[in-house]
């Protein structure tokens, strides 16, 4: 009752800015009398088409207000390889509506990256970016639906790198 978990795996063929494989696993605790705090940590591995590597540690805390609001902030630290280059981000999120029904969720994320393949043989090191994401999550039936995401990213680097898309699923809760 208190306790909950995910463990998540994906993968992509033939782009140039999504990781090969990425693999996460996430613990979280529920506190106060109506367990609307919640805090959690997860650790991430992402290895992507060239021979880098990223190995994360998360943390983030998200409390649920009485009406159908939900407030997230957290961060992370990295650790990007070749190099063994440490880098560290923040991020806030708030989220409106309602667990099996729908939400729109609004998120800011910012702070240093530590490995970019830019191409043309080109990587850019240790830099700062920043990331604004829209998801809207619809349940179709009390345990399926589809979720639309919306994205921008900017990095500041000496080779400034920008990058807008929309991802479609499907989800299944179980």
């Amino acid at each position: 009752e208190d306790w909950y978990g995910s463990i998540n795996a994906s993968g992509s063929t033939g782009s140039s800015f999504l990781p090969r494989y990425r693999g996460d696993a996430f613990l979280y605790k529920k506190w106060l009398s109506k367990k609307n705090w919640i805090t959690g940590a997860g650790l991430t591995y992402s290895q992507s088409r060239q021979a880098n590597y990223d190995r994360m540690i998360w943390i983030d805390t998200l409390y649920y207000f009485d009406s159908p609001w939900i407030l997230e902030v957290g961060g992370r630290i990295s650790e990007s390889n070749p190099g063994n280059i440490l880098s560290g981000r923040g991020f806030a999120a708030v989220t409106y509506g309602l667990n099996k029904h729908s939400y729109l969720t609004l998120k800011y994320d910012q702070g240093t990256e530590g490995w970019q393949a830019i191409g043309g043989n080109k990587d850019i090191t240790n830099f700062g970016s920043y990331e604004v994401t829209m998801l809207w999550r619809q349940w179709i039936t009390h345990d399926d639906g589809f979720s639309l995401t919306a994205n921008h990213y900017s990095n500041h680097s000496t080779s400034p790198y920008n990058r807008t898309g929309i991802t479609a699923g499907i989800f299944v809760d179980f």
